[in-house]
């Protein structure tokens, strides 16, 4: 160990000051998963302010991604093709009608799903 020659008590004073602990803020509620049946993942529900947060988030992700897609779609259609017309037909059909399709199936499904999922909570807080 080496030695400075001097006391600790006087280097004390030379060490940084460390600001007193705040108290932790509460935290949310942990999401309460309850299992039906052997499903797994899938069939599990997640109940209270976590699971309206959670149908909420996926409600607006499903609405933004099929608005996105539509917009995108418009903008082709009203520039008369001119950031994809050069491609050629097949290609064009494969890569950007093809993910569109699945973009759009999926949002709409996304926002069926989560739709039905608030419904049955409203109808059941009744």
């Amino acid at each position: 160990m080496v030695s400075l020659g001097l006391p600790l008590h006087r280097l004390a004073h030379t060490l940084p000051r460390v600001a007193p602990r705040q108290p932790a803020r509460p935290q949310m509620a942990p999401p309460v998963f309850l299992r039906s049946g052997t499903g797994g993942f899938w069939k599990a529900r997640v109940t209270g302010t976590a699971g309206a947060r959670a149908i909420l988030v996926g409600l607006s992700a499903g609405w933004v991604t099929a608005v996105k897609t539509a917009l995108y779609f418009l903008r082709e259609v009203f520039s008369d093709f001119k950031y994809t017309g050069h491609n050629e037909w097949r290609p064009f059909l494969g890569s950007s009608c093809g993910m569109n399709l699945l973009y759009i199936s999926a949002s709409s499904y996304m926002i069926w799903s989560f739709s039905q999922d608030m419904l049955k909570g409203l109808h059941a807080s009744e």
